[in-house]
């Protein structure tokens, strides 16, 4: 029989009788201190982490017991220590901890190791481990490519997944970052709760302040919604409210200077109920595509000023939703 070692027992190692991985990057053989993190297993060097981190200089100056938590001993608490090198466990999360390593540790990489290329769910988790250290930088870098994925006031995105908004919430609320929540108030009070889509143990989740938030805030968006629409002449199925003076180009075969609607019936219908539960997916498709929204019998003077006018309702909802969702109490 061969001694030689099994690939899975080099990849990894048992301390205080629990078996951790290695991690498959950040396993310096040379390093000078080892750190548990859940299941995985970390050997790094002492002088990168204080450099770059004074919270982590003082989490190593604490003395480590090689006691779980929960089991206390009256004995004197000893550093648990494996192959000579001190050990700390860290209550983060391994993948968490990984990327920070990734962007904080001098290495080579073909491609930055922290981008817009990185999954947003990961780079929650990273800017919030960089805050708990104090890793300043990391924090800027990654919320400013955050910026650029999760929908903002200024960055009028569409969450992929109905649960996102949910987590986008809880995450901005430990971590500080108020410029998330409007938009993330906004999908979670428009996806229609209790289907496949929204299960109700995920609204749940949230702070009951927030439920009650989300409820009013439903009531003062329909509002501002129908205040901002009523008097629109697209809005046919509250009443045909054309321009006192018809077709500003006096274009006769021109809708806007005769009767009729701008849509058909069903049409109609389905335009102004997606406007209630889902304005601004409604008014960016009444700006932006004109093959969903098509308008009948429209001259170009009047498509621009029906786009114009609903590219500016779009803005002023958007710029309200702080007040909507009462974000500032």
């Amino acid at each position: 029989m061969s001694d030689a070692a099994n690939p899975s027992q080099m990849m990894s190692i048992t301390i205080d009788g629990i078996t951790y991985k290695k991690h498959e990057k950040h396993w310096y053989p040379d390093g000078n201190i080892i750190f548990t993190v859940q299941d995985t297993v970390f050997r790094l060097f002492q002088s990168f982490l204080i450099r770059r981190s004074e919270v982590m200089e003082l989490v190593l100056m604490v003395p480590q017991s090689n006691e779980l938590p929960d089991f206390p001993s009256n004995t004197q608490e000893q550093q648990p220590m494996f192959d000579g090198v001190p050990v700390v466990r860290l209550d983060d999360l391994a993948r968490d901890f990984a990327l920070l390593l990734d962007a904080i540790l001098p290495q080579t990489y073909a491609s930055a190791p922290v981008s817009s290329d990185t999954p947003w769910w990961h780079l929650l988790g990273l800017a919030q481990i960089a805050q708990k250290y104090g890793v300043n930088d990391v924090v800027a870098k990654t919320v400013t490519i955050l910026d650029e994925i999760l929908p903002t006031t200024k960055n009028l995105g569409v969450y992929a997944g109905p649960t996102d908004p949910i987590r986008v919430i809880e995450w901005a609320r430990r971590c500080s970052f108020p410029q998330f929540l409007p938009m993330a108030f906004y999908y979670v009070t428009t996806i229609e709760w209790g289907l496949n889509n929204m299960p109700l143990r995920m609204i749940q989740r949230l702070h009951p302040r927030d439920l009650i938030r989300i409820q009013r805030g439903r009531a003062k968006l329909h509002s501002e919604v129908i205040n901002a629409v009523l008097t629109r002449w697209e809005n046919s199925c509250i009443g045909a409210l054309k321009p006192d003076k018809g077709c500003p180009s006096r274009n006769r075969s021109c809708w806007v200077g005769y009767e009729g609607k701008a849509w058909n019936t069903h049409t109609n219908e389905a335009r102004w109920t997606n406007l209630l539960l889902h304005p601004l997916d409604e008014l960016s498709k009444r700006v932006y595509d004109r093959e969903t929204i098509p308008l009948r019998d429209i001259c170009e003077v009047c498509r621009e000023e029906f786009i114009s006018a609903n590219k500016r309702m779009r803005l002023d909802l958007v710029g309200k939703l702080d007040s909507i969702f009462s974000l500032d109490e």
